[in-house]
Parts: structure tokens; C-alpha cells; sequence
């Protein structure tokens, strides 16, 4: 199963959407190459909170011809996320 590392950015995120949105600050594969150019992810795109990691699995699998029940996002760092502070 092909695991992937992702740093997401909730500070820069728009604040007015009900559940808020993240932007990928990185995104790695298994040997820690970032894979952003490769798979098309645009680090100034604002992913929803609650439905951005499915759309970014499913970049990904379109990317690298991957089943996407097969892909995993581990996030970085979760235990100190990035977090506009207001």
C-alpha cells in the first residue's frame, strides 16, 4: 500500500468556509521524494477540511495510475498543525 506523507497548512487557509480549508505545504512518497510537480498539486489550492484528503488521494491516483483504496496520507507533524491563530 503506497503511503504518502503530507504537511498541510491550516493557517493560510480561508477562514469564512463553515469547516475551513487547508493548502499542502508538502507531499512525499515512501522514500521522501516530493512528489507535488509530479502528481499536480498547486501548493495555493485550498482544500476543504472535510473532503480535501479524498481529493487529493484521488489527484494522486489519476498521477501515478494507482488505486485509490490502495493510497494512504500519513500527515506530518499532526500533533502540531499549522493553525491561524485569530
Amino acid at each position: 500500500m503506497p503511503t504518502f506523507l503530507i504537511e498541510k497548512d491550516y493557517e493560510t487557509g480561508d477562514a469564512n468556509t463553515p469547516d475551513g480549508t487547508f493548502q499542502v505545504v508538502t507531499l512525499e512518497d515512501e522514500n521522501g521524494n516530493d512528489v507535488m510537480d509530479e502528481i499536480g498539486i498547486d501548493p495555493g489550492t485550498l482544500y476543504p477540511i472535510d473532503t480535501g484528503e479524498a481529493e487529493i488521494v484521488s489527484q494522486i491516483g489519476a498521477a501515478l495510475d494507482l488505486d485509490t483504496a490502495e493510497i494512504e496520507l500519513e500527515e506530518s507533524n499532526p500533533g502540531n498543525p499549522r493553525y491561524r491563530l485569530e
